[in-house]
């Protein structure tokens, strides 16, 4: 599921792809930049009804073949500005008496008129400088050596800003007005954003909860040797413990990827999700929760929750506890409508039905805190 924002940025990609503007993605690392590319490639292949194919991901063959019929796919080339070096981009051969500018075989594909594709440099303001007039060729002039680009090709770059790397080098401002120079943390450094990602993508309902609690999904370590909690490493965090109950491995797992102090914070609440198993109890004593931590307090809503998802109760009692739960404490009732609408949409829809069908202070209260109404 898109959102409103990337739709948009979607937009922009495709009036682009027609006009031949090359668009440069910045902002700080980990925030899925990359990911956005690759999910734009997916998208506009469906669309011209192409096979999409990634170039460094294909053997000998399968390069043959996009060569012969270059008609029949969308073809993502990524390429490092942090690994290219002359060598692999442009390598000058002698042929009898002239000097032939020899380019990868993917500017050879591009520069037949059949192919379509993207051609996405990520790293741009990373590589060294004597490289950089060469690509800068290619982004704005769309040539390499002895070829162009002729084929159907967006060209997309990406960097990351100043302060969030040590190695990143600023981009002179002639070259920033060449292209439509976007700020991708506008654009992904955006919990709701996150979330929705987050929710499509299945994540394990614990890091789901985990953000939902501290309201954030990004922290950047000020120590250049030490981990950082950006979206990049919280995917990474889900593939890793999904399904996965051992403590001692998610706290190893959760010190490797997240910065510090959210590690700690992040195995704290994987502790108590699986100690408090007993949540019956809260479910028709909702004055329990009062005797519980903040963080207990969201976990039990989170299991609650989990377990009208998965019909393990009713809608009656699901609703009868959020009800009752809005009487005591609003920011609770809040959080516990937020992580059901992540969870399943459908069962959400049922209980806001259900809550504008009844009235009263439950529907005040969502309109004010949580601005449901232009959702509805």
């Amino acid at each position: 599921m898109m959102t409103p924002k990337q739709k948009i940025l979607f937009r922009i990609f495709d009036k682009a792809f027609k006009e031949k503007i090359s668009i440069g993605l910045f902002g700080k690392y980990g925030i899925g930049k990359s990911s956005l590319v690759y999910e734009y490639a997916l998208m506009k292949s469906k669309e011209l009804g192409r096979e999409l194919k990634v170039w460094h991901e294909l053997n000998r063959d399968e390069k043959d073949e996009i060569m012969k019929n270059p008609e029949k796919y969308f073809v993502l080339v990524d390429i490092k500005g942090s690994m290219i070096s002359l060598d692999n981009l442009i390598i000058p051969i002698p042929k009898g008496d002239k000097l032939v500018w020899e380019t990868p075989e993917w500017m050879k594909l591009f520069s037949n008129e059949r192919s379509s594709g993207i051609l996405f440099i990520d790293e741009l303001n990373m590589t060294v400088p004597t490289l950089q007039s060469i690509l800068y060729e290619l982004i704005f002039q769309r040539k390499l050596g002895e070829y162009s680009v002729r084929g159907n090709v967006l060209i997309i770059t990406a960097g990351n800003d100043l302060e969030s790397s040590e190695v990143a080098k600023e981009i002179p401002k002639p070259l920033i007005n060449r292209m439509l120079f976007i700020n991708a943390d506008e654009l992904l450094i955006d919990l709701d954003s996150w979330l929705e990602y987050a929710k499509s993508k299945e994540f394990d309902e614990r890091i789901i909860g985990w953000v939902l609690f501290n309201d954030k999904h990004i922290t950047y370590s000020k120590d250049s040797m030490e981990q950082s909690t950006t979206p990049r490493s919280l995917e990474l965090l889900n593939k890793m413990i999904k399904g996965e109950n051992d403590i001692d491995y998610i706290k190893l797992v959760a010190k490797s990827l997240l910065e510090k102090n959210d590690a700690t914070q992040f195995i704290s609440f994987i502790v108590l999700y699986e100690k408090l198993k007993d949540i019956d109890k809260y479910i028709n004593n909702v004055e329990l929760i009062d005797t519980l931590s903040n963080e207990e307090r969201i976990i039990i809503i989170m299991k609650i929750s989990e377990k009208f998802v998965n019909d393990k109760i009713d809608i009656d009692k699901y609703y009868d506890f959020i009800n009752r739960l809005s009487k005591k404490n609003k920011m609770l009732t809040a959080f516990a409508l937020r992580y059901l609408k992540y969870q399943n949409t459908e069962k959400y829809k049922i209980i806001i039905d259900r809550i504008i069908k009844d009235g009263g202070n439950l529907y005040e209260l969502i309109k004010g805190i949580l601005e449901f109404e232009n959702a509805l």
